[in-house]
């Protein structure tokens, strides 16, 4: 999956998601991640890289990849999500 992004951000955690029930737009905090330009990692360290926004139904309909992968945290297991399109600030 990572191998196909041109550039991008690999999120590792995330703060708290912070959903509005009527609108569906979201923020949360970066807590770490790793950019990712031509399918590889340019910062080998974590970083917090600010924040992410946007809207629950916009993201599913931008929604490129779902790995059949999955990790175990937090007594929930997560598949890798690729979206596009979704907004950045730090």
């Amino acid at each position: 999956m990572i191998s196909d992004i041109k550039e991008g951000y690999f999120i590792d955690k995330l703060s708290w998601l912070n959903l509005d029930n009527v609108s569906g737009n979201f923020g949360a905090g970066i807590r770490s991640g790793y950019y990712s330009k031509k399918g590889e990692f340019q910062n080998q360290k974590k970083k917090k890289l600010g924040n992410i926004s946007g809207n629950v139904l916009e993201m599913m309909e931008n929604c490129v990849y779902i790995s059949k992968e999955r990790e175990f945290t937090e007594n929930t297991l997560f598949a890798y999500i690729l979206f596009k399109n979704l907004n950045f600030s730090s």
